[in-house]
Formats: structure tokens, sequence, C-alpha cells
């Protein structure tokens, strides 16, 4: 009988968790973390992304706005073997119409990635901790005012608020930030940082702009340029929104990377 008890003792110490050895909060989280090969994965992806982002200079072979206009619109590396004549092994995902390395881009376009992931999350927690706080450690007509601005918040939809945001920001192919006051304009192929003349036909006014951007935003046939306000009101057709002008290349200045 004491063999018996002894056995069974001996196995419900087997099973007893509190017999096995305790690990932390951030022990236990780094054992999930390990036995979930998922996670493991998408830790080694994000990983890689943010060295590749970080030492961009250094890994790309080219600037992101660097143009070799006799390459464009080259095919990947790998189109070689299905046939392709139109590949180089200087830009191995190819490159764009400008002939820039889509390599080159996509590199240094995982920094945006990283910042937009980062930034907003950091901006957030910031915020939310600071509100959290003031308004449990205050209580009363405070917690209730910030509660409310809260729902507000909630309620405020997203897109829209994203839309309002971008359209207040948003940034130029050089970089920079849009402005409508200055005399800049948007081609498609023109270098970047150019100086080149604007006529309207109509009224014969001109003005020397400097191409910071890409574009038309609105893509047509015949639309070759766009203007900031500014440069469409003193050519004198800011409320037309569209007029013949003849362009005229001052000078090639190219952007430095």
């Amino acid at each position: 009988m004491a063999t018996a008890v002894t056995a069974q003792e001996k196995h419900a110490a087997e099973l007893n968790v509190l017999a096995r050895k305790q690990r932390s909060l951030w022990g236990d989280a780094m054992y999930r973390l390990l036995r979930n090969r998922a996670a493991l994965v998408g830790l080694i992806v994000i990983a890689v992304a943010a060295l590749v982002a970080i030492f961009a200079p250094v890994l790309a072979p080219y600037g992101p706005l660097e143009q070799h206009g006799k390459d464009g619109l080259m095919e990947p590396i790998w189109t070689k073997f299905f046939g392709s004549k139109y590949t180089n092994p200087a830009y191995v995902f190819g490159s764009d119409e400008l002939g820039r390395d889509i390599l080159s881009r996509l590199m240094y376009s995982s920094r945006v990635s990283l910042i937009i992931g980062f930034v907003p999350v950091s901006i957030v927690l910031a915020i939310g901790l600071t509100v959290g706080m003031l308004a449990g450690y205050v209580g009363g007509a405070v917690d209730d005012f910030l509660m409310r601005v809260t729902d507000v918040v909630y309620a405020f939809p997203d897109l829209l608020f994203v839309i309002i945001i971008v359209a207040t920001l948003r940034g130029t192919a050089l970089g920079e930030a849009y402005d409508m006051n200055a005399m800049t304009c948007a081609h498609r192929t023109l270098p970047l940082g150019s100086l080149v003349r604007v006529t309207n036909l109509r009224n014969h006014r001109s003005l020397v702009l400097r191409v910071n951007d890409r574009g038309p935003m609105v893509e047509t046939h015949t639309r070759v340029v766009d203007l900031s306000y500014a440069a469409a009101k003193r050519l004198g057709f800011s409320h037309q929104g569209t007029v013949r002008v003849r362009l005229d290349l001052v000078d090639t200045r190219p952007a430095k990377n």
C-alpha cells in the first residue's frame, strides 16, 4: 500500500504545475515567440526590411532619383531567360520610363514604409498615454471632458481624416512639401529641378518655372504640364483650368541625390 501511495504522489508531483520553474512575463513571451514559426518568419522579414532601409545608401546601386534616360523601361533581369531582349545586368529589377533603377527605389521606399508604421503608432501611444493618465489621475469633469473628446475623434471618419492630411502635407517628387504659391510645375519627363519657360498662347504671357514634381496628376492625352496655383494665376488661366501653352527648356539642373 505504501508503494502505491508513493507512485501516486510521484505522478502527482510530475503533473503539479507549481513544481515547474516559473518564468517571468518577458520570459514567457519569448518562449511563446520562439515556438511560433509564423511569428519568427514575420520578425525576420521586418528585421531585413529595417536593415535595408537603414543601409539603403550603401546597398542601393543608384540614387532613388538618379535618371538614365537611355536605359528607360528595362525589364527585370530574369525575363532574359524567357526571351526578353530589353534587360541590363545593371538593373536587376529593371527601370522605369525615366531610367530610374527599380531596385534602388524599392530600397529607399522601405524607409517610407517603416516611417509610416512607426511614427503614427508612436504618436498615438504618446497621446493615448497622456490623455489616459490625465483622465485617470484627475477624474471628475476633466475625465468626462477628455472621454467626450476621444469619442468625437473616434467618430470622425478615418478615410476623410487621411485625405485631409495627405492633401495638406502632400510632398513632391523632389521630396519637398507642395506649395501652391511657389513658381513650380509638374512634368512627366523633364529633369527634376530644371527650369522651363511656360508661355500662354492665348495672352502670350510667359513665366519661368522650376520642375519639382511628376505629372500631370490627371492622365489625359492633351495635358502635358501641371502648374501651381500661383503660376497659373500669373499666366492668366487659373479659372479656365486648362489652356494651350508652349514649353521651352531654359536650364537643366537635375536634382542631386
